[in-house]
């Protein structure tokens, strides 16, 4: 039997399509978290068994020593749920910021505001044939 395959949503600021429906055509079972605070909680009380993180990148450098909210969430997926593989959404002007923080996580896709659903099934299926052809994920 093969194991459920689960995804963490972050929706944060929100404003963009809700793509839910799209994930779970890809079998995922999806966990929606509204706050940074409570992705952490649920990366914890569902590992090791995340195998996708949706969140949008966030750069405010005044979370003092951090650039922004994905070195929480790296952080949080190495030790919990290594195997995670982000999806970052971000606005092209922040992308330099993403790509500071990125070099910490490899497997983490970008995608750019205004999100389309057919990027994010490209993406969603370039993942699952990666990771889960192989049996990384």
């Amino acid at each position: 039997m093969e194991k459920q395959k689960t995804l963490l949503n972050v929706t944060g600021l929100g404003g963009y399509t809700d793509f839910t429906a799209l994930y779970e055509q890809y079998g995922f079972k999806v966990i929606n978290a509204k706050t940074l605070r409570n992705a952490l909680t649920l990366i914890k009380q569902h590992a090791p068994g995340i195998n996708i993180i949706v969140a949008e990148f966030v750069y405010a450098p005044t979370y003092g020593s951090q650039l922004s909210n994905f070195e929480s969430l790296f952080a949080a997926a190495q030790n919990f749920a290594p195997q995670a593989h982000f999806i970052a959404l971000t606005h092209r002007g922040d992308l330099a910021h993403l790509e500071k923080v990125r070099t910490r996580n490899p497997r983490c896709s970008v995608l750019l505001f205004p999100l389309s659903a057919m990027e994010m099934d490209d993406c969603l299926k370039n993942i699952v044939e990666s990771d889960f052809a192989s049996g990384a994920g």
